[in-house]
């Protein structure tokens, strides 16, 4: 109780503060991408509350001597990896907030601290199954425990699309946690999760709808980091039947959105870390369900969810798994109704997978070239072959980031976004931070812009801006010199803005 109260105090006393800061900094949730469901800025670092919360009544515990304490120093060696390997996953998350971070390196420090976890002790080390039967894993454990803490953490991170969901179905999954844990009688994990619910509870006051702030990644994946590696030490000695399936069942939610995301980006030949408005609670929109039903209806679910988890890991395996076995064909309906099944026809996903493919391998060549770009006129130059890879009429370039287009208000105002205009649509892309926007024309017909085509304008503007920032110092004249022409040059479908040149 006292761990539950303290993080409860702490994350609500540091809300208000980051709020604050992160406005003074203009640390927010930039809308970027036609994916995203909020029309506001939100500040992204909710996290560093959650995370203070939870690490507060621990190290009091730490250095204030109590009967509870000292079983940090009985297994010390665990208890310490899992406080450090914690305090580097919410390292990698906040400067992915502030500065981004790409997938390779994300998913190198977490299979860094997944596998030191391993080393330490949190194993995933055999099975137990119904009969008393246990099935030993072997070394193959060291590889299905790094899967299961790297996967649970991403599964978080992706599910974290709406006011106050990620926070809440991690509530319901800590619970979970908590209860085994104390049938389990190991009072340390009972305390971990009692520390992480005390945060959440406190942190959904301010991120349920409408959202004041949101967790961000450095929120997300500590989350997920704490409920997996509290779940490996919860089931690790358990003799309940099917003791794997125990967690399983508890994150099954997350969990099952970023498998289908996996298959669905993977049938496309999209990037398997792009984002998309196909998740399970965007499909739910789509249906004309409010943003908070939404929200209630899958915690709803995940409550289901817990309680079928308690009941295979406690006294009713049965009763248990004949539930589950309910649930999944009832989810499975579900998803169905829900559009994920409806495949289109296989000549079409094939069609569409080819042209994804030489899509991305465009978005390489143009990427590698700005890698090697060595003054801003090598930058025009390398992503003069952006048009065609889009299929787009017209790419434009504006390196000052304060551009109308043709005198259209509402486009000139909004940080990002898609301007229909007759027999035409453009889409405008910042690349950040503040150096500009990339602006891309359609004129074929399409009502919005392909999602693929966002995916390869979002990736180029990363390295777009990697090339700037090393380009930019070295043609300091051009952002003083008048402008050669009045307006835009145009070569090729393609046209750019200089720094000094006529805006309107």
């Amino acid at each position: 109780m006292v761990a539950f109260f303290c993080a409860a105090f702490v994350c609500s006393a540091l809300v208000p503060v980051i709020i604050r800061f992160a406005r003074r900094h203009g640390l927010f949730d930039h809308i970027t991408s036609t994916r995203k469901v909020h029309s506001a800025r939100v500040p992204r670092l909710g996290g560093v509350a959650i995370v203070a919360g939870f690490y507060a009544p621990l190290l009091g515990l730490i250095l204030y001597p109590t009967g509870l304490g000292s079983l940090f120093y009985a297994d010390a060696s665990r208890a310490f990896a899992f406080l450090f390997g914690g305090l580097a996953i919410a390292a990698l998350g906040f400067f992915d907030d502030i500065f981004g971070a790409g997938a390779v390196e994300k998913f190198f420090v977490q299979i860094a601290v997944a596998l030191y976890l391993w080393w330490a002790g949190f194993r995933i080390e055999d099975v137990h199954l119904v009969g008393n039967t246990v099935l030993p894993l072997g070394l193959f454990g060291a590889v299905i425990t790094v899967l299961w803490i790297v996967g649970v953490m991403n599964a978080l991170n992706l599910i974290d699309g709406l006011d106050g969901l990620a926070a809440g179905i991690a509530l319901v999954s800590a619970v979970t946690n908590f209860v085994i844990a104390g049938l389990g009688e190991q009072p340390l994990m009972a305390l971990w999760m009692a520390a992480l619910a005390g945060s959440l509870i406190a942190f959904l006051r301010f991120n349920f709808n409408p959202a004041r702030i949101f967790m961000g990644d450095g929120g997300s994946l500590f989350i997920g980091y704490v409920l997996a590696v509290s779940a490996i030490r919860t089931n690790q000695k358990s003799s309940a039947a099917v003791s794997l399936l125990v967690p399983i069942v508890a994150l099954a939610l997350p969990i099952a959105d970023t498998l289908l995301a996996m298959l669905r980006r993977g049938l496309r030949g999209r990037p398997m870390f792009s984002g998309d408005k196909e998740h399970i609670h965007h499909r739910l929109l789509a249906l004309g369900l409010t943003h908070r039903e939404v929200v209630l209806l899958l915690y709803a679910v995940a409550v289901a969810l817990g309680g079928i988890s308690l009941a295979i890991g406690s006294y009713a395996p049965q009763i248990g798994l004949s539930a589950l076995f309910v649930l999944v064909a009832g989810a499975l309906l579900g998803l169905w109704r829900l559009g994920f099944f409806h495949f289109e026809e296989t000549a079409d996903v094939l069609e569409l997978r080819r042209r994804n493919i030489e899509l991305r391998g465009a978005v390489r060549t143009i990427a590698n070239r700005l890698r090697k770009a060595k003054s801003v006129d090598d930058v025009l130059g390398s992503i003069k072959g952006l048009a065609p890879a889009l299929k787009a009429s017209t790419v434009r370039l504006d390196l000052a980031g304060t551009f109308t287009i043709h005198g259209d208000g509402d486009a000139a105002n909004c940080e990002s976004g898609i301007t229909a205009v007759p027999a035409a649509v453009r889409a405008r892309f910042p690349v950040e931070p503040g150096l500009g926007y990339i602006e891309i024309e359609w004129n074929d017909g399409r009502p919005v812009p392909e999602r693929d085509h966002e995916i390869a304008a979002e990736t180029l503007c990363v390295a777009l801006a990697r090339a700037l920032e090393r380009t930019l110092p070295s043609e300091a004249a051009v952002a003083s010199a008048p402008a050669p022409v009045d307006g835009p040059i145009w070569s090729n479908g393609f046209a750019t803005r200089r720094r000094g040149s006529d805006r309107s």
